[in-house]
Formats: structure tokens, sequence, C-alpha cells
């Protein structure tokens, strides 16, 4: 999985730049903690929101400054004289009402912004911690996915090896080993292939927490085993650390707070209200005089209860919201632990699996190897006597190096002769009208093999009379002007134009018939004729089809009478192989060898076998073998080369099957060997290991030697 996050592409100066100057810093590590940190430190995205942010809040805070306007309503001076004489009396009403909310709509708005930029925030960052966990995991997986790939080539490697000794000494046929080296081509392209992975895993990795990733010495501290949990961390305890660091629910709690303060200053403000008074005062002249006063309090309207109400509303929202988002949370959690447990549990499980199976799968070739050949000191060897009568009778031959032709066995296939096989096209255009020819059948030069209606055929025969015609004229014309040439009636030129329009006419007579012959004799049929003899080995069209001069193939025509044979080398045999160099062809359908000869070597390497092409060319009386079919070729090389040789009669075998020779360890002493068996050669046979020049090993009698040392035994 990939992080979806965009990857930019950083010039190749500014990436070693950057690794220059991380390696100067001295990191070489990093974990999931700094690696999500460096994300968030880097992304455009996450410093982008952030900036929002602080100007949302900015935004608020110039809100709160905000005058709301307002109007003052009032009456006054209102003269009452209910007595005569100047009695003041007076009756005033005035209260202020706020004709606008110009303060609280830019609060409401500023702190709208605010929350979707923390909102925004929040998101982008929540997708940068994911996308960097992302890729930190995946460069823990393909660095795992890559040792395993590494250890099972490792493993492969050996097992190759101990049938490379196996097939040497002949146990197992050479088709099975190049199974097996086919196998290990897989191997490598898996290993290849992981490498690349890990490669595409540190690349998505450096897009999001820098370059550091790209240092030789770069290190991912992590692992794909699930962390053990601490007793005295609960769940509910690493769920409330894990909210404290979420802005999100941050914000929520923030907005709790605001709610619950709102509320409280709420339940403080005061209710407006209306006060009336009505003051009488007396005074006529009497000795007393007196006071009459009345004064109620009206509330004008109870908007606190609305405020009040609102804002135990918010905190309930906001309440509902935190728990939303802890539960959310929570069941995030819960499912990535469950996801992250299950796919380390699976990693580990096929590490394990793989390592324990390979590990005993190298144990038991490891041990039939040890008691193989190619560990002839894997333990001391064991003497035994004979006596002096009975060793008499033994024939000894000394170890040496001699000149061999040695051969070679390779699979190989058999093809058409390229050099005997030909496609056939026709040379006009047209449809098929009738086959003359099926597979199988065997046809001459020249034989007609279909018929094409085509126009060019009418055209071609309507050419040639034309030309014929031409010619009969010219030829009358050339009679008449040699008659008058011989009266001086005509000059020497003349004749000679009156010549040369007949040669002229004959050469298209001739170039119309060379047609008339290809494209056929009917009036608007053509004739498609072969150009070789031979067989006809495919049928490429049927009747009815359209085919075109020149690029339709019809049919397929090869002589049988020789052939091919396609074989492959590895690049460590081909230096035993040259072009002349006489090969026996070898199948059951073949009563005996066929000969046949190194015509060409190939010369480049096929990069997906790792082998290089060699063809033979041999004959093939009756057509015995077909194309397609797979042989074994024994390729006897001019070059020589040095090996050592023992007699055959010399080479016997264990109850293991494994060849040993007995080597004369002193007077009448000898001591069974294990040796590295090769191919045989006129009668003797190649050792490859566990012999030394000049050592005496028993040639005539080994046999006698076997009996009687499986008798002590």
């Amino acid at each position: 999985m990939r992080p979806g996050l965009p990857r930019p592409k950083a010039p190749l100066a500014a990436l070693l730049l950057a690794i220059a100057g991380a390696a100067a810093a001295g990191r070489t590590t990093i974990d999931l903690r700094q690696a999500i940190a460096l994300a968030l430190e880097r992304n455009t995205d996450v410093r982008s929101s952030e900036t929002d942010v602080n100007a949302a809040h900015g935004t608020l805070v110039q809100a709160g400054t905000l005058q709301n306007p307002a109007v003052s309503v009032g009456a006054s001076g209102i003269q009452v004289s209910p007595l005569a004489g100047p009695v003041p009396n007076a009756f005033g009403v005035s209260w202020t009402v706020p004709i606008g909310g110009k303060r609280a709509a830019g609060i409401a708005a500023a702190d709208a912004g605010l929350s979707a930029a923390k909102a925004t925030r929040t998101a982008v960052q929540q997708q940068v911690r994911l996308s960097a966990a992302t890729a930190f995991v995946n460069v823990l997986l393909a660095e795992a996915l890559l040792s395993f790939a590494r250890s099972d080539r490792e493993t492969f490697g050996k097992t190759l090896e101990l049938n490379e000794l196996r097939y040497r000494d002949g146990k197992i046929a050479y088709g099975d080993v190049l199974k097996l080296r086919i196998q290990a081509l897989t191997q490598d392209d898996a290993v290849r292939q992981a490498e690349q992975n890990l490669v595409a895993a540190r690349a998505d990795l450096v897009q999001l927490v820098g370059e550091d990733a790209l240092l030789p010495a770069f290190q991912v501290q992590g692992s794909l085993e699930p962390p053990p949990q601490r007793p005295d961390q609960t769940p509910e305890a690493l769920l409330g650390r894990a909210l404290q660091k979420r802005p999100d629910y941050l914000a929520a709690a923030e907005q709790i707070e605001s709610a619950k303060s709102a509320l409280v200053q709420a339940r403080r403000q005061p209710i407006p209200d209306l006060g009336v008074g009505f003051n009488y005062n007396h005074a006529s002249g009497f000795p007393d005089s007196y006071d009459l006063a009345l004064s109620v309090t009206v509330p004008l309207f109870d908007r606190n209860r609305g405020n009040i109400e609102q804002a135990g509303a918010a905190v309930e929202k906001a309440r509902i919201a935190q728990e939303a988002l802890r539960n959310q949370l929570r069941d995030s959690a819960a499912k990535a632990v469950a996801e992250w447990r299950s796919s380390s549990a699976q990693v580990t499980a096929y590490s394990h699996g793989v390592r324990e199976s390979a590990k005993e799968s190298l144990d038991i070739r490891r041990r039939a190897y040890e008691l193989g050949a190619g560990s002839p000191a894997a333990s001391p060897p064991t003497l035994f006597r004979v006596p002096g009568e009975q060793a008499a009778q033994l024939q000894f031959v000394t170890v040496q190096t001699e000149p061999v032709r040695r051969p070679l066995l390779v699979p190989a296939q058999v093809s058409f002769d390229a050099l005997r096989t030909s496609d056939v096209v026709p040379l006009v255009d047209g449809k098929v009208g009738r086959l003359l020819v099926h597979e199988g059948d065997r046809v001459r030069a020249g034989q007609p093999l279909l018929t094409i209606a085509s126009p060019g055929s009418a055209d071609a025969q309507a050419s040639l009379d034309r030309d014929q015609a031409a010619l009969a004229n010219a030829t009358t014309i050339l009679a008449r002007d040699r008659d008058l040439y011989q009266h001086k009636a005509i000059s020497l030129e003349e004749l000679q134009q009156a010549e040369l329009a007949v040669a002229s006419a004959k050469a298209s007579v001739e170039s119309d018939r060379t047609r008339v012959r290809v494209t056929g004799t009917g009036r608007g049929n053509a004739l498609l004729r072969s150009p070789i003899a031979g067989v006809v080995v495919a049928r490429h069209i049927s009747e009815g089809e359209s085919v075109q001069a020149g690029s339709t193939a019809t049919f397929t025509i090869s002589d049988p009478s020789a052939i091919w044979v396609m074989a492959q080398l590895y690049q460590d045999d081909l230096r035993r192989v040259a072009i002349g160099d006489p090969v026996e062809i070898r199948t059951p359908v073949l009563e005996a060898p066929l000969a046949a000869q190194v015509t060409y070597v190939g010369a480049s390497l096929d990069s997906d076998t790792l082998t290089i092409p060699v063809r033979i060319a041999a004959q093939n009386p009756g057509g015995v073998l077909k194309s397609g079919m797979y042989v074994d070729a024994v390729i006897s090389p001019l070059r020589t080369e040095q090996a050592m040789l023992v007699p055959a009669t010399a080479v016997l075998r264990d109850a293991d099957n494994l060849p040993f020779v007995y080597v004369q360890a002193g007077q009448n002493e000898y001591a069974r060997r294990r040796i590295d068996l090769g191919e045989q050669v006129n009668g003797a046979s190649i050792v490859r290991g566990g012999l030394a020049a000049g050592e005496k090993v028993v040639g005539d009698g080994a046999l006698f030697l076997q009996f009687a040392d499986n008798l002590e035994r």
C-alpha cells in the first residue's frame, strides 16, 4: 500500500546536498515517532493549515473588539398641575436598546472559521500521520521480505550445488539439474524484485520524512512484532493519553469549556427592567406640607432565559461531540491494533515457517552431502590388509592427469532448417479460390498450391495479347524497311529503329508471358506455385479468404531431409564447444545415434536463461525427427583438456550408491576413499576430486577387495 500524498521530484543536486547535510548531522536511524514528526514538519499542507488556524484565531480576536451600535429612548418633563400654582410634577422614562449585534455576528463568523481551520488542520495531520506510518511499516515489511528472499536464495543455492555434485556422479538426470537452475534464476528474480520493492518503499518514506533515508547507513528502527502491553497500561489509559495528543479532541474539550463559561455568564447577567415613578408635592400656604411619591419597577423582557437555554444546549452538544470523537478514536485504535497484530502475526509465522523449513531442508541436504561425494576427508580412512598372495593378483594404476576430449551432454530441440524452409506468399491481391494441397503433402518446385481470383491475372493476359499484337506489327514493319533499305529508299538509321522496335516488343512479350506463368493461365484466376521442393508443414489460409501481394503467408514448405537441432549452453561449458565439433543425436525414436555437426555458436547471452544458443546441423533420413522434438545432443569437442583419469574398473559403489576407489596406503594395506566422479571417456572415468596425482589405486581386482572389505566390516 502506497501513501496517497503527491510525490515531489527533487533535483539531483538537492538530494546530494541533503545527503551531505544529514550525514554531517549524524542522523543514521529513525523510528516511527521521528518519522511522523519529520513528516508533519516537512509537509506543506500541514504548514499551510497551521497558518490558516493562526489567521482564523487573529480574526476571532479582532471580532471581540467590535462595538455594538445602540440607541437611547426616553421621555421626561411631563408637567402635571392639578392645583393652581407652580407645582413641579415630573414623570420620566429612559432606556438603551441595542439596534444590532455586529460584535456577536463577527465573533460567531470568526469562531466558525477557526473551527473549520482547526478541522482542516486535524484532517491534514491525520492524513500525514497515516501516510508516514504506512510508509514506515512498508519499509519494515520490505526489509523483512528481502531478508526472507535472500535466505531462500542462499538455501536453494546450496541445494543446487549439492544436486550439481549428484549430477556429476550420475545420480540424477541433466533435466533435473536444468529445472533447478531455472528455479535458481527465479529465486534471483525474487531477490531483485524484493530489492526493488525496498527501494520503492524507501523512496516513499523519503518523500515524507526527507532525504535522510538515502544515506548508506540509514536504518529504520522498528519491528513487525506487536509490542507487548505493560501491566500498568490499561487500554483506557493508553486511549486517554492518545486523546490528549489529538488536536480535534482538544478542540472539542475547549468548546465544552467555552460553552460552560457562556452558560455561567448568561446566568449572572442581570435582567433589564423599566422603572416608572410618580411624585406629588403639595404647598398651598397651609402650615403643613406633604409629599406623595410612587415608584414601580417592571421587567421589560426575560431575554436571559433564552441565553441560558442556548448555552446549556451548546454544552450538551459539545459533550456529545467529544464522546463521539472518543468512541470513534477507540474503534479506530482497536481496529488498527487488530490489523497490526494480524498482519505482524502472519509475517512472523511466515518468517518462522520459511526459516524452519529451510533449515530442515538444508540440514538434510548437508547430511546427504557429507555422506556422499565431495567429503572424502570427513572421517579418517579405515585401513585393512590382505595376504600377500592375494595382493599379488591386484593391478595398480598410478593416478595422473592426461589430455582428454570430454564429451558434453546437453538437452536440445529439433527445428526446421531455415535455409530449406519457405513461407509462400502470393504475388497478386485477391481471394483464395481452391486449395490444391494440404498439410503433409509433398510438393515439387513450381507445383501449384492454390488458385486466387484476382483482376491482376486478367490484366496480365490482356497485356500479353496487346504486346503480341505490337510484336507482329513491328515485325511486319521491319520486313518492309529491310526491303526499302535494299533499294536505297530509307537510311540505315531508319532500319535500325525498326529493328529496335521489334526487340523491345519481344522483351515486352517475354515479360508478359512470365507474369502470366506466375499469376496463372486462366482469365481472372492466378496460380500460386511452390518455390521449393519439400513438404507442406503448415497452412495459414482457407478458401474464400483475402490475400495481399507480398504479405499474406499461405503455406509453409520445408525440406525435412535436413534439420537443425538447437541446444542451449551455459557459459561455463561454452569454452569447450567450437564450430565443427562432431555431435551425436540420441533419442528413443532412433535406432542408432545420428551423426551431426556444430555449425553455429551464438554471439550473445540470453538474459532470461543465462544460456547461449548452439545450432547443430544434421541429416534426417526418412524424416524420423520432427520439429519440436526434444533430444539429447552429445558434443565431442575437438579441443583437449587436462583431466585426472582412473580405469572404469577401479570405480565401485557403496551401499548408498556413492562412488569410491581403493587407494594403496602401504605394504598390502588399502583404504576406501570416496571420489567426485565425472564422465567416462574411452573406458576411463574422470575424477574431479578425492584423489591426488601420483597416488596408486586398485584397477583390476578392486571388486575382490570390496568383497573382502565388506566381510571385515
